[in-house]
């Protein structure tokens, strides 16, 4: 509980960052579903900062460490945030008048 605060401005801005991310790469992304796309941001978003982390307990292992149980937790939660942002892309185009066919 005494993390809380810092979990959830951790997730908003992870959030806002994947937004930012789908919306300037939209054209670029491999598919063509809203939902498929913000999945595949999250998780490579993901992705890139546990390798990050990886790294960062191979060079300095006392400071950083990994917990298998918190990266497993990490790729669900990323996971969840991509369906979450995928569905309200695709609701928010549809009333922009953009809806996908």
């Amino acid at each position: 509980a005494h993390n809380l605060v810092s979990f959830i401005f951790g997730g908003v801005v992870f959030s806002i960052v994947s937004g930012g991310i789908l919306h300037f790469a939209e054209r670029l992304l491999p598919f063509k579903g809203s939902v498929a796309k913000a999945l595949l941001v999250s998780t490579v978003m993901w992705l890139v900062l546990y390798a990050s982390g990886v790294l960062l307990s191979s060079v300095t292992p006392l400071r950083y460490h990994e917990v298998t149980a918190q990266s497993v937790q990490g790729l669900g939660l990323a996971i969840l945030l991509g369906l979450f942002l995928g569905l309200f892309w695709r609701i928010g185009s549809s009333r922009n008048g953009m809806a996908e066919v």
